[in-house]
């Protein structure tokens, strides 16, 4: 057994070193008890050898539920970064013709401000409102388009996000991500479907709001819901001329 055992060891080395796969990954996976799971990290995974992509990301996804919603995923990896960070677009439908694109990412480094546009959607780049909404280790930018516009990002091949940001030293940082618009255009057609809400009055402010009241983690819906109920009203106190 002790013999079969040791030549399976043999087996499994051998063939991860075939794949280019760091022998460090086995040594994790021997800490590790049998009735006990190790999931991964994105760090992990590039510090192994099993993806040494610094960006990767998911198609352009529909969510539904209460209000649907386009959703992106990415992971990436900065220039002079050890670790990744999680990145997040909603793209959601406030009116006919009122959309939304959310962008969240996680935040990396002391910068003092930034900027954020993007790029192909008009003849100039976008801006996405300032000053973000901040969570712990987020920031959540908005950006108000038209239906056109909208519609304008299904028939680009990719889109460029700029962010700009200044350094404790008073060095100006530019960071330019391409996104795949993979998914967009038929998950588009699904949303457009769906939006005849009429837009909500002051609307950016509620999903600031919203996403702070619930602490809401990044894979999360971040669209603001409208609260329904009913007002009580306070009964009225009796006077001493009725008793």
């Amino acid at each position: 057994m002790r013999r079969a055992l040791e030549r399976a060891d043999r087996n499994t080395s051998k063939y991860v070193a075939e794949m280019g796969i760091d022998r460090g990954l086995l040594d994790l996976q021997r800490t590790i008890k049998f009735e006990d799971r190790h999931v991964l990290t994105r760090d992990e995974i590039f510090r192994f050898g099993i993806d040494r992509r610094e960006f990767v990301e998911t198609p352009w996804l529909l969510e539904t539920g209460t209000r649907a919603f386009l959703r992106k995923l990415a992971v990436e990896k900065l220039e002079g970064k050890t670790s990744y960070r999680l990145l997040q677009w909603q793209l959601s439908c406030l009116a006919a013709d009122d959309f939304r694109l959310n962008y969240q990412r996680q935040l990396e480094g002391p910068g003092t401000y930034g900027m954020v546009s993007i790029a192909g959607v008009a003849p100039k780049p976008l801006q996405f409102r300032f000053p973000p909404f901040k969570s712990p280790g987020y920031e959540n930018w908005q950006l108000r388009m038209t239906k056109a516009s909208v519609e304008s990002l299904a028939g680009l091949p990719q889109l460029e996000i700029t962010e700009t940001s200044i350094a404790p030293d008073g060095q100006r940082l530019v960071h330019v991500a391409k996104l795949s618009t993979d998914g967009l255009s038929t998950s588009m057609k699904t949303l457009f479907g769906g939006c005849t809400v009429p837009t909500i009055g002051n609307d950016w402010w509620r999903a600031a709001v919203e996403l702070k009241k619930q602490n809401v983690a990044p894979k999360q819906d971040i669209t603001p819901k409208q609260d329904l109920a009913p007002k009580q009203e306070a009964a009225p106190k009796e006077s001493p001329s009725d008793k």
